[in-house]
């Protein structure tokens, strides 16, 4: 099971990332996590920030996705607000509906990265499916309740990566 949450690469933050070298190493869709990936839970719509970055991915003939265990109104609005589909309430880490949606859109997981700030929801589902994850720093210190709980023994996982290089950092 350990192996499941170890993250293919990791980086501070999704604002580093530079998508030409994604592009250039094979990936095609990027699927994003919203809740502290992105933005703040309280954060209603996209800040400037967020807006350039997707036009960055675009630019790169990169697609960008928001897939989030989340079911509000709110992320799907945001996600209008930046032009991009977002599939909400996909129960990460578990696989079915996320599997569902490799189907039904015919994506090659070989074509994924999958990026979010939580090991036990983003990274394991990511890894449940086959696809590349990276794993961010959270961008600001406040959570959902849920999260709060599992953030210290995230912790002490991320210790471990600390420890022995499971995951590499993703060089630009």
């Amino acid at each position: 099971m350990f192996k499941k949450l170890i993250p293919t690469y990791r980086i501070k933050n999704l604002f580093e990332l530079n998508f030409k070298t994604v592009k250039e190493k094979g990936y095609k869709y990027i699927f994003l996590d919203l809740d502290n990936t992105l933005d703040s839970y309280k954060t209603e719509l996209p800040t400037d920030r967020v807006s350039q970055t997707i036009q960055i991915m675009k630019d790169n003939e990169l697609v960008p996705l928001i897939i989030s265990n989340n079911n509000s109104k709110r992320v799907h609005n945001y996600g209008k607000a930046l032009g991009i589909d977002v599939y909400s309430s996909m129960g990460k880490p578990f696989k079915k509906k996320m599997q569902k949606l490799l189907k039904d859109k015919n994506y090659n997981p070989k074509e994924i990265l999958m990026i979010g700030d939580q090991v036990f929801t983003d990274v394991w589902g990511g890894n449940n499916i086959g696809v590349t994850t990276m794993l961010v720093e959270p961008i600001v210190p406040e959570d959902q309740f849920v999260t709060k709980i599992k953030r210290p023994l995230e912790k002490i996982i991320k210790k471990r990566f600390d420890k022995k290089p499971y995951s590499e950092w993703w060089r630009n």
